[in-house]
């Protein structure tokens, strides 16, 4: 065996772990519904903040940065999260996801950095810190995986709302007395890491860091499982980032500022329908197992039902209130845009339906082929983009992003409709 130097990274990860009792699932399934709303309303209120007192361009280069790093950060996360919360028998040694976690997050910043060369100064280094942002975050993730498989999810969801807490309050004072975008990203990123040694690492196994046969094993065997993972992530990314990479190109950081403050909804919107999703997976799972083909679907049409009520309302607020909230929440500027926001609206009621179907294909064991069925979504969101926004502009973006969530929703359908024709259930 070999232990793996310098000997200060084995003393900075190897901590004495939380030791407690695990929580019920009711209780795990509110901590994270709480977690996720906050910090997702963190988020947007950074947006919010940068739209306020700096304009549309630094929204632009903002969100530029996470549509560019998110999909590179997701496909080198190998799904590690979901792998590590399932690995009940800890089959892989804590080395053997340290030392995988450290090789994809290197290959995430030399990447992210070549990629940030292609653009101005004043853009490539705000995409290059939030890149260091989003791979602080996926270590982060890595060691949620080790609260979720403990089924302490109360302590993933406490690091959210501090996180969340911290980073925009950091970037809202730095960015409101310099309105320097990258010296606020630096903050901001600042207390991701902060947050990610002081407390996410407490969950890590009291471990001490080495290298032997059964380590090389352990990561051989990640990098072949969480390969399709990593594709099929960045492709189910792809898609709807597509058109902000079109946009900027063709009509510069303003325009995707405009666009990417209205998109942002569909965030805030996702999350009751992530916190659905992930209840219905173990339910559908159990349902497949037993080959319940029945109950199986007709618990799916339900969920359906109930998200595409909570679409349609989506709707009708953007056709009605679009303006009026525009103007209150990011200021004149994105208002004057509001006859977008319904296209962005249907996109967002269309991309719910194909979320939980999604969740629901995961659910029936159905992975390999999301790969394959999501790079044509990617290929379609291409193809949709190049043409239509060069000539309409922002509008061409939602319209390209309303196609885009057509086809996320018929991708997974047409999958199980392979998987009901042939009795995988």
């Amino acid at each position: 065996m070999v232990k793996c130097p310098p000997r200060f990274v084995s003393r900075i990860f190897s901590v004495p772990q939380i030791k407690s009792s695990r929580n019920s699932l009711k209780k795990n399934t509110i901590w994270m519904m709480a977690g996720n709303t906050y910090y997702s309303l963190c988020q947007w209120l950074v947006l919010v903040i940068i739209a306020r007192f700096g304009g549309t361009k630094d929204v632009g280069v903002f969100t530029l940065g996470l549509a560019i790093t998110t999909p590179v950060v997701m496909f080198f996360a190998l799904g590690m999260r979901t792998i590590l919360a399932t690995d009940t028998r800890q089959e892989r040694d804590f080395s053997a996801y340290f030392l995988v976690k450290t090789i994809t997050s290197i290959g995430v910043l030399v990447v992210c950095f070549g990629i940030a060369l292609w653009f101005s100064q004043g853009k490539w280094l705000v995409i290059f810190i939030v890149a260091i942002s989003k791979t602080i975050e996926s270590i982060s993730d890595m060691c949620y995986g080790y609260a979720q498989q403990d089924q302490r999810l109360d302590r993933v969801a406490i690091s959210l709302i501090v996180r969340g807490t911290l980073s925009t309050s950091l970037l809202a004072i730095i960015y409101m007395e310099t309105n320097d975008l990258a010296a606020s990203v630096c903050a901001y990123t600042a207390s991701w890491l902060f947050i990610l040694f002081i407390y996410d690492r407490k969950n890590l196994p009291e471990t001490p860091l080495h290298f032997d046969k059964q380590v090389a094993a352990g990561m051989r065997s990640l990098f072949q499982i969480g390969l399709p993972l990593g594709i099929t992530g960045l492709m189910g990314l792809l898609g709807p980032n597509i058109p902000r990479y079109v946009l900027e190109n063709a009509y510069g950081a303003e325009a995707l500022g405009v666009f990417s403050g209205m998109a942002y909804f569909i965030t805030i919107g996702n999350i009751p329908v992530m916190a659905l999703g992930q209840s219905l997976v173990p339910i559908l799972a159990n349902y497949h197992e037993k080959k319940e083909h029945k109950s199986f679907f007709s618990l799916v049409l339900k969920a359906l039902a109930s998200i595409l009520v909570m679409g349609l309302l989506g709707i009708a607020a953007a056709y009605l209130l679009g303006a009026f909230v525009l103007n209150l929440v990011y200021g004149p500027e994105f208002a004057t845009r509001a006859d977008v926001l319904p296209l962005i609206a249907i996109a967002a009621a269309i991309g719910y339906l194909g979320n939980i179907l999604g969740y629901t294909v995961s659910a029936a064991k159905i992975y390999i082929a999301q790969a394959p069925a999501f790079a044509f979504v990617a290929l379609t969101s291409l193809c949709c983009a190049l043409v239509l926004i060069p000539r309409f502009g922002v509008e061409g973006a939602a319209y390209t992003m309303v196609l885009n969530s057509l086809m996320s929703l018929l991708a997974p359908i047409l999958l199980l409709f392979i998987y009901r024709k042939r009795k995988i259930a």
